[in-house]
């Protein structure tokens, strides 16, 4: 397991602790006020469900943990630390040997575990390639 601090991993290495959010809610909300308050621009709908939250090329790692998978796909209130992980879009890409996108198994490490709602569009969840790992705990929804 990953801890951080010096390695001997020939890439480079991102661990994230705590929820992510990357959603596009702003997109899909016809409320006047709160389309003007996210800075939405109506032809931005072309660009849902592009976010990515881990990428991992040549042999790099990107570790999730101490996250919680959200129940619904409604992100939390603008301004508000986030309490759950919902991802819209990629939840992992992986390319080339070495390259892992992991989400922390509350089944082997319950202190650390990690696991999101990623809600997918037409570019897919999780996409490993080249040899690359993609380890997920979460739930999919595919739009």
């Amino acid at each position: 397991m990953i801890t951080g601090g010096d390695t001997t991993e020939s890439g480079s290495i991102v661990v994230v602790e705590g929820n992510i959010v990357a959603a596009d809610n702003s997109l899909f909300n016809n409320d006047p006020t709160t389309i003007v308050s996210r800075g939405r621009v109506m032809t931005d709908k072309q660009f849902a469900y592009d976010n990515a939250a881990g990428v991992a090329k040549n042999g790099g790692k990107v570790v999730f943990k101490k996250a919680t998978v959200a129940t619904t796909t409604i992100e939390d209130p603008v301004g508000t630390a986030p309490t759950k992980s919902i991802i819209f879009g990629l939840g992992g890409y992986a390319e080339g040997a070495g390259s892992q996108v992991i989400y922390t198994s509350k089944t082997l490490d319950s202190a650390n575990g990690a696991s999101a709602l990623i809600v997918s569009g037409t570019k897919g969840a999780l996409y490993a390639t080249d040899n690359g790992y993609v380890e997920f705990n979460g739930n999919i929804i595919h739009k």
